[in-house]
């Protein structure tokens, strides 16, 4: 699963393809796990960064036009799932 992941708006910043099991049916935290992964792996940001950051949230677009926002150092219980291919977007927004 492709979709465009900004970081401070700064586009395609987080190159990973996305995978997600159970027929792609995710919560906000499954959503927020892989991009915490990504974060790690393209620009060498921790777990441990992002609950020491001053501000760490993302906004999901959602191609029905609604939209979320998540923070990042928080671990969600809301365990309503959504399509994966629904997502149109992710905006990342860290502030150190």
């Amino acid at each position: 699963m492709k979709f465009p992941v900004t970081i401070n708006k700064f586009e395609n910043i987080v190159s990973n393809e996305f995978v997600f099991y159970n027929a792609s049916k995710i919560t906000i935290n499954d959503l927020s796990i892989k991009l915490k992964s990504a974060i790690a792996n393209d620009q060498g940001i921790t777990k441990h960064d992002i609950e020491l950051a001053e501000r760490a949230v993302y906004k999901v677009y959602f191609k029905n036009g609604s939209s979320k926002y998540v923070d990042l150092k928080t671990e969600y219980k809301d365990e309503r799932v959504f399509k994966a291919t629904d997502i149109k977007k992710v905006d990342i927004e860290l502030k150190f």
